[in-house]
C-alpha cells in the first residue's frame, strides 16, 4: 500500500518476472486532487502516462479501481498533480 499527501511522486518496481493483471484501487480524500499513473521501460529515466481502453490518459481524481495490465521490468509512478488530502493506493497482483 502506498498513501500519498500533498503532490508526493511514489514508484513501484514491477520485476521481470512479476509482470501481468493487477488490481488497482484508489481510495481516500482527494480535495481537488488528480492521481496520475506512468509506466517507465528505461528504469525510471522517461515516463508515459498509462491510457484507459478508450485512450484517454489515466487520471484519478476519486475512489477508483480497474485491472491494469504492467509487463515486467518497469517502474510504475504515481504522482498527485494538484495537492491531495490522503489517498492510499493499492496495486495488487491477480
Amino acid at each position: 500500500m502506498i498513501t500519498i499527501t500533498g503532490t508526493q511522486n511514489s514508484t513501484v518496481e514491477i520485476l521481470p518476472q512479476d509482470g501481468g493483471d493487477f488490481l488497482l484501487d484508489a481510495n481516500g480524500t482527494f480535495g481537488s486532487g488528480t492521481i496520475t499513473v506512468s509506466i517507465s521501460f528505461d528504469g525510471g529515466t522517461t515516463y508515459s502516462i498509462l491510457t484507459t481502453d478508450v485512450g484517454t490518459d489515466l487520471a484519478i481524481t476519486g475512489d477508483y479501481n480497474a485491472v491494469v495490465t504492467i509487463p515486467g521490468d518497469t517502474v510504475v509512478k504515481f504522482e498527485a498533480t494538484v495537492s491531495v488530502t490522503s489517498v492510499k493506493l493499492h496495486l495488487n497482483k491477480i
